[in-house]
């Protein structure tokens, strides 16, 4: 019981963590604001998180559970068209939450530390993984000739995801245009190892983003 009672206050700590790290910036954030919202005392927290940039980053991980969870995920697509749901999967997912998940990739680029640097590394991997299994299944169906190394491919439209979602993140871009944004970067990215066929299918895929981009 005492585990039970431990493990409810500490998720209630990190949930009240994250939204007033959400209503006030990583930098308005503070232990004391935390404990009081938290009806718990500052040692307290020391002692089920750590300090302060700790509870950040365990709040950060905890916000990109789903993430992750939407990466690893699988489904009946294949190749270039899984790439294109994947990522409307993914701009979804953000939009659902988009008080949460701007504040989290706001922190990811604003806090600076090894642990930050970390999460980020783990986030770029995880999804380069997936962009790169997606890559060799479009080779598999001649959608792209193999000429251009997969992960140089998977890892360019990472970061022009991750680059989206930042800037979606400080509220220069809607979800709707950081969206096609990844899209038009994924298909440009593979056009240019693209058989005719994949060409044919990755022209028609990509016209609903560039159309979006060219207003």
């Amino acid at each position: 019981m005492r585990e039970k009672n431990k493990y409810a206050r500490r998720e209630k700590i990190l949930a009240n963590a994250m939204g007033l790290i959400a209503a006030n910036g990583e930098r308005g954030f503070t232990l004391k604001e935390l404990a009081a919202q938290s009806d718990v005392t500052i040692p307290t927290i020391y002692n089920l998180l750590g300090g302060r940039e700790e509870v950040i980053l365990t709040s950060i991980e905890l916000a990109l559970h789903d993430v992750d969870e939407l990466l690893k995920s699988d489904d009946a697509l294949t190749g270039i068209e899984r790439g294109v749901a994947l990522l409307d999967s993914l701009f979804a997912l953000l939009a659902s939450n988009k008080r949460t998940y701007k504040a989290v990739f706001r922190t990811l680029y604003e806090l600076e530390s090894k642990a930050v640097s970390q999460a980020m590394g783990d986030l770029f991997t995880n999804a380069g993984r997936r962009f790169e299994l997606i890559v060799q299944q479009a080779v598999e169906e001649r959608d792209l000739r193999g000429a251009l190394k997969q992960r140089p491919l998977a890892h360019n439209v990472v970061h022009a995801t991750l680059g989206a979602i930042r800037m979606w993140s400080v509220g220069s871009l809607k979800n709707d245009v950081a969206l096609a944004r990844a899209q038009y970067a994924l298909l440009v990215t593979l056009l240019s190892d693209a058989t005719p066929k994949g060409r044919k299918k990755m022209m028609v895929l990509v016209k609903a983003p560039e159309a979006l981009l060219d207003k």
